[in-house]
């Protein structure tokens, strides 16, 4: 009878055991993670012209504005692949592990704004390219102080940057500072990003236009050369009608190199798109 008795226990045990087990992975069948969703912020609208601007002259093509857009800057708690999100009042943050960045995020800031500026300017960004030599290209450096992201509120982007000429290395730093309201939900927290990145790049775009229209500054010795070989220039085309000042002479002196030696232009920032209040 005690052998019975030991030999049922053993079944019974064994069959809570089979029972529990197979009820553990009915469990975790069931509680399956969900998937992840990537979101880019570099995106261009349907049917946007993407090889030129239809505005674009010829001339524009054949001589092309060059940018080279360098590596962003990023803070260290976004830097990661999943979004990072701040709850409004609390000072809280959320790393959201379903929802991720296509790439990571400081290639993302750069991306976009690449895209925004070679579109608008038009330009074409030569950032690890070759460029022909002695062409001007204008480098643009970002820092990304602040990119905040609150889920139902606002999506903020605090940039410090720069646009340096590379023929004379006339410099433009500026900051901006770019707030849009967002609804709830991270489709259009992403698209509140996107509007933030293209005002940043709006001004970015202004300065490079602004350094653009200023003559370039060479060295006094470079200058004075170039100012004798332009008078020496101006007075043959005079002699050659019949001693009369052209219609046109003088005409080069707007665009022709200034000398080193001259004040510095005073460059403004541009201001689009001004800080939000506090």
């Amino acid at each position: 009878m005690i052998m019975r008795r030991k030999q049922t226990d053993r079944r019974t045990r064994l069959g809570l055991s089979v029972s529990c087990l197979l009820g553990v992975l009915a469990l975790a069948g069931c509680a399956t993670s969900p998937d992840s969703q990537y979101y880019t912020l570099s995106t261009v609208a349907p049917g946007a012209v993407t090889t030129a601007d239809s505005s674009s002259k010829p001339s524009d093509l054949a001589h092309p504005l060059m940018i080279e857009m360098t590596p962003v800057n990023i803070p260290d708690q976004v830097a990661r692949s999943q979004i990072v999100t701040t709850t409004a009042g609390s000072g809280q943050v959320q790393i959201e592990d379903y929802r991720r960045w296509s790439g990571p995020l400081a290639d993302e800031i750069g991306g976009a704004l690449s895209t925004s500026l070679t579109r608008a300017l038009p330009a074409i960004d030569v950032y690890r390219a070759p460029r022909p030599a002695g062409a001007t290209v204008y480098q643009i450096t970002v820092n990304v102080r602040r990119f905040e992201s609150v889920i139902g509120e606002r999506a903020t982007v605090d940039t410090v940057w720069s646009v340096v000429r590379s023929s004379d290395h006339l410099t433009m730093t500026c900051q901006t500072i770019a707030t849009e309201p967002v609804s709830s939900g991270y489709d259009a927290l992403v698209a509140g990003h996107r509007k933030a990145l293209a005002r940043v790049a709006a001004d970015i775009g202004a300065a490079v236009q602004q350094e653009r229209a200023e003559p370039v500054r060479l060295p006094s010795d470079a200058s004075d050369s170039s100012a004798d070989a332009g008078a020496s220039k101006t007075a043959k085309g005079q002699k050659a009608v019949n001693g009369k000042k052209p219609a046109n002479a003088g005409s080069e002196a707007a665009v022709s190199p200034v000398s080193a030696t001259q004040p510095a232009p005073i460059l403004l920032c541009p201001s689009s798109n001004p800080a939000p209040s506090a």
